[in-house]
C-alpha cells in the first residue's frame, strides 16, 4: 500500500464569527480568533481530502454438482466479503510543528501501521471516532482521521462497493483538550442553538400559550439536553469531574463542527446531534408542516440547526402532552423536566408519574414495586386457600359464610393488584430517572438557570 507523507511548515490563523450566550441568557455576538489547534485541525482535514483509501474484497465460492451422465462438481462464485481497508491519520509532531499524514490498514477492529516513522496504538475502537495514541513521534497528536465507512461488508461486489464512502473526522483525545479549544466547541454549539432560536422566533408555543417556543423553553435548557444526549450515563454518574465529559463533547464540536455525530447512529437508530429516531422525526415533520423542517431524516439530522429546531418543537409538544394527560397534577415549575423525561421515556409514563408521585415524580420509585408484589402474592394465597376451603366444606351455611369472607378478600386482592399495576405503570425507568438528573446537574454546572425553574427535589 502506498504511504503518503506531507509536511506543513506553517499554520494559517483566521477568525470566524460565532455567537455565545451570556450568563443572563441574552444573546451576544462574539468574534473569537480560531485557536491554533483548531487551525491545525482544519489543515489536517484538508490534507486528508487528498488521500485515497483502498480496500480489498475476498471472493467466496461454493461447490455445485453438474447434472450430467457422469456427475461432476465445479466452484461457483457465491459472494464477497470486505477483507481489509485503508485508514489515514493526520498527526501533529510537536517537536517540529509539522503535520504528517500516514496510512495503515484495518481488518475487523484491528489496525496495522507499517510506516516505521510512526508508532500508533489503538485505544478504543469506535469506527470513525476510534481513539488512537501516538508513541512515535513522541507526544504526537492525532488531529484527524480519514476512515472508509462500510455499511455493507458482505454480498455482491457491486453491493459492497456502492455502499462504501469515506469520512474525515476528529476523534476525541485528551491531547486535544485546552480551554481555548473547548470554548471554541461550546461557542459553535451556542451558534447552532441561536440559529434554531432565530428560525423559531415567531413560532407559537403549545405548552405555554401566548409565548413563542424560544421564550417558553430557554436556550440554556436545550443546551443541557444536547450535552446529556452524548454523555454515557454510567460514566456521568461515576465521574466526579463532569467538566471532563463536557470537554469531550466540546472537542468533538470544535474539531468537526457541522460534521459532529454525522456518522453516529445508535443501536435503536437514533442519529445526529439530537438523537432522533426516524419515526419520531417523521411524525414531527408531519405535525409541524409549516416549521420548515428538512423532510429527509438523514439530511435533517445532519443539519445541526434543523436538528436543534426539531428538539425545540418536540420538547414543546411533549410538555403540552404531559400537561393534558396529567391534568391538575402538572406542576409548572417542573415543565422542562417533564419534557426531557418524555424525550427519553414517552409522555404517558411521565404523566402517570406526575399523578402518582407529585413533586417527587422523577425520583427512583422502583423500590415501591416489590412490597406491592409481595402484598399481591400474600393476598392471592389467602384467596386460593379460601377457595379450597369452600370446596371441602359440606354445610351450606358454612359455605355461605366462607363465600362472604372470600368476597372481602377478593376485593382486597383486586385493590392490591390495581395498586401494583398503577405503580408499575407510573414508575419511571432507571434510565429516565438518571437522564433527568443528568440534565438538571448540567444546567446547574452551566450556571445559566434560576433554581426554581428546575427540579430540586432529588
Amino acid at each position: 500500500m502506498k504511504k503518503v507523507k506531507i509536511i506543513i511548515l506553517s499554520f494559517i490563523l483566521f477568525i470566524s464569527p460565532l455567537t455565545s450566550f451570556a450568563s443572563d441568557s441574552a444573546v451576544i455576538t462574539q468574534v473569537p480568533s480560531v485557536p491554533i489547534a483548531v487551525a491545525q485541525i482544519k489543515q489536517a482535514k484538508a490534507l486528508l481530502e487528498e488521500v485515497k483509501l483502498n480496500y480489498a474484497l475476498t471472493p467466496h465460492y461454493k461447490t455445485i454438482k453438474q447434472p450430467r451422465k457422469k456427475p461432476t462438481t465445479k466452484q461457483v462464485l457465491s459472494n464477497y466479503t470486505l477483507d481489509t481497508k485503508d485508514i489515514a491519520l493526520a498527526i501533529l509532531d510537536p517537536a517540529s510543528g509539522d503535520i504528517k499524514i500516514t496510512s495503515g490498514t484495518q481488518r475487523d477492529t484491528n489496525f496495522n501501521f507499517s510506516d516505521k516513522n510512526f508508532d500508533i496504538q489503538k485505544i478504543r475502537f469506535n469506527g470513525v471516532n476510534t481513539r488512537f495514541t501516538v508513541n512515535k513521534p513522541s507526544g504526537g497528536k492525532v488531529l484527524a482521521i480519514k476512515y472508509l465507512i462500510t455499511p455493507t461488508e458482505s454480498g455482491s461486489k457491486s453491493t459492497i462497493e456502492n455502499s462504501l464512502y469515506s469520512g474525515i473526522y476528529v476523534p476525541y483525545s485528551p491531547e486535544l483538550v485546552t480551554p481555548e479549544v473547548s470554548q471554541y466547541g461550546a461557542n459553535y454549539l451556542d451558534g447552532v442553538i441561536n440559529g434554531a432560536v432565530a428560525d423559531l422566533q415567531n413560532t407559537q408555543s403549545v405548552s405555554v400559550p401566548g409565548q413563542t417556543i424560544p421564550n417558553a423553553i430557554r436556550p440554556e435548557l436545550v443546551r443541557a439536553l444536547l450535552y446529556a444526549e452524548h454523555m454515557d450515563t454510567s460514566e456521568f454518574l461515576s465521574n466526579p469531574n463532569t467538566q471532563n465529559l463536557i470537554d469531550k463533547i466540546n472537542i468533538l464540536l470544535a474539531g468537526n463542527e457541522g460534521d459532529t455525530w454525522k456518522y453516529s447512529v445508535s443501536s435503536a437508530g437514533a442519529a445526529g446531534i439530537s438523537q432522533f429516531i426516524p419515526s419520531t422525526y417523521a411524525s414531527l415533520v408531519k405535525r409541524h408542516a409549516q416549521s420548515g423542517l428538512i423532510p429527509d431524516f438523514v439530511q435533517g439530522m445532519r443539519n445541526h440547526i434543523n436538528a436543534v429546531k426539531a428538539t425545540y418543537l418536540l420538547l414543546d409538544d411533549y410538555i403540552a402532552a404531559v400537561h393534558t394527560q396529567a391534568g391538575d397534577a402538572f406542576l409548572t415549575a417542573h415543565a422542562f423536566d417533564y419534557g426531557v423525561a418524555a424525550y427519553n421515556g414517552g409522555t404517558v409514563r411521565v404523566a402517570k408519574a406526575a399523578i402518582a408521585f407529585g413533586p417527587v415524580w422523577s425520583q427512583d420509585h422502583s423500590n415501591e414495586i416489590s412490597p406491592l408484589q409481595d402484598r399481591v402474592a400474600r393476598q392471592n394465597a389467602v384467596v386460593n386457600a379460601l377457595k379450597n376451603q369452600i370446596k371441602k366444606t359440606k354445610k351450606t351455611a358454612d359455605k355461605a359464610k366462607l363465600k362472604l369472607v372470600l368476597a372481602k378478600e377478593q376485593g382486597a386482592l383486586n385493590d392490591a393488584q390495581s395498586q401494583l399495576a398503577t405503580t408499575q405503570a407510573s414508575v419511571l425507568r432507571g434510565e429516565t430517572v438518571n437522564y433527568v438528573f443528568k440534565i438538571d446537574k448540567l444546567i446547574q454546572i452551566f450556571n445559566d438557570y434560576k433554581p426554581q425553574q428546575v427540579l430540586a427535589s432529588r
